[in-house]
């Protein structure tokens, strides 16, 4: 550090931030976890760990001197940590009740479209 407090906290307030967002991206996988099997649920591990590591590379790239520092490192952790253990209480129902509408509109879209593909087979098995 150069003596710049103000600026290191500000990137430890980005760091806390940074955390927190990786907090929601995990809500927002967590029903698509549960609900899609042991594959997916690997398949979206995979995904969320890349993500992670893209932006607090990206952060990294960012802050001074294009250093990570553990400061910055446990930042980010608590805030995964305090969005997980307040927050995520919050929004983890209403994550839930999108996912069922998600799929309540996926099953209706996939039974016109069945419809749809029967009529068409009906209508060129008469031509």
């Amino acid at each position: 550090m150069d003596g710049n407090i103000i600026g290191e906290l500000m990137w430890l307030m980005w760091a806390f931030l940074l955390g927190t967002g990786a907090g929601l991206l995990y809500d927002i996988f967590r029903p698509f976890r549960a609900h899609r099997g042991r594959a997916a649920g690997i398949i979206l591990d995979i995904v969320f760990a890349f993500a992670c590591g893209i932006s607090l590379f990206i952060f990294a790239m960012a802050s001074d001197d294009c250093r990570l520092g553990l400061w910055q490192l446990t930042a980010s952790l608590l805030g995964f940590l305090a969005y997980l253990y307040s927050l995520s209480r919050i929004f983890e129902p209403v994550l839930n009740t999108v996912y069922e509408h998600l799929s309540c509109f996926k099953r209706k879209i996939k039974k016109i479209l069945k419809k749809f593909q029967n009529s068409a087979k009906n209508l060129f098995k008469k031509m």
